[in-house]
């Protein structure tokens, strides 16, 4: 998943800014670095291009659902809410530390994220024990 994430920012030209401000400010947008998801629009030659402007989560959960569709699942049981259980889900599992998962994710408490949270793995709810050796 982190290589096609990799080359999605290599095809799409989006680059992190020498002056980035993330690493002073991590909730904050940074104004110099493009949206991760930007819009697009057809440019000179009928390219398609990037522009500085983020989509909406509207239309990035469009966008899932046309790709489910077209890879001939079905896009009925899909929503916005699945996708972010099936992230934090899936970066729980990755081990990502509880904080950087809370920022990326957009909230702004633990609280709020645990309602997403399902564990796939029965295993990590003893990794407590096994890290006292219990």
């Amino acid at each position: 998943m982190v290589a096609q994430l990799r080359r999605w920012l290599e095809l799409a030209g989006l680059a992190v800014h020498p002056r980035c401000a993330k690493r002073a400010r991590p909730a904050a947008a940074c104004e110099l670095c493009p949206p991760l998801f930007p819009l697009t629009h057809c440019a000179t030659g009928g390219i398609t291009a990037a522009t500085r402007r983020p989509c909406s989560r509207q239309q990035a959960s469009d966008w899932i659902r046309w790709a489910v569709k077209q890879a001939g699942g079905d896009s009925s049981r899909f929503s916005g809410i699945s996708a972010r259980k099936g992230g934090i889900s899936t970066a729980i599992e990755a081990r990502v530390d509880e904080t950087i998962l809370y920022l990326q994710s957009g909230h702004g408490a633990a609280l709020p994220a645990r309602a997403y949270m399902q564990i796939a793995s029965p295993a990590r709810f003893l990794e407590t024990f096994e890290a006292f050796g219990l």
